[in-house]
């Protein structure tokens, strides 16, 4: 996350490292809600930008995140966020029998137990895979490695939420 404060508004940008290759690019998938406020705050088409009108606490909602991430805007500050390495979607295989499961970086079925992390060391989510299917349960965690959310598959394979 890099972020440029002014008195007008706060320009925000967000950068996502792939923690498969190491890879760093700049995003524009995701959008903000401030507490107490309906509005939704993306990014300008096209330049990766978003204005936020003042500092405070602000919701970052991430096409690959589970839940939002709370931030608190007092200032300019600089951070990265680590992309999940282990994600629900579809093997990067031309295979036309793989059916949705869980991958690892975007190739493999995830298999065994993995622990992915966010860039501070804390944990991101916990998990034992058979084959792309989750075998138990998976722990999404939030910044400061509390639960935000159990999942389990069922018999037939659908995700599951319980919080």
């Amino acid at each position: 996350m890099h972020l440029n404060a002014s008195a007008d508004s706060i320009k925000f940008r967000l950068y996502m490292r792939d923690q498969c290759d190491g890879s760093i690019t700049l995003t524009s998938f995701y959008y903000f809600t401030k507490s107490g406020d309906s509005s939704v705050f993306k990014p300008e088409s096209g330049t990766y930008v978003c204005k936020l009108p003042s500092l405070g606490i602000y919701k970052l909602h991430f096409l690959l995140n589970e839940y939002p991430l709370t931030y608190n805007f007092k200032g300019q500050q600089s951070d990265t966020l680590n992309g999940p390495k282990v994600i629900f979607g579809y093997p990067n295989v031309d295979n036309p029998e793989f059916s949705p499961g869980y991958v690892v970086c975007n190739s493999k079925n995830a298999e065994g137990r993995i622990v992915d992390y966010f860039k501070n060391k804390k944990k991101r989510l916990t998990g034992t895979f058979h084959n792309g299917k989750l075998s138990g349960k998976l722990i999404y965690y939030d910044l400061n490695g509390e639960i935000v959310k159990i999942q389990r598959d069922n018999k037939k394979n659908k995700r599951r939420n319980r919080n």
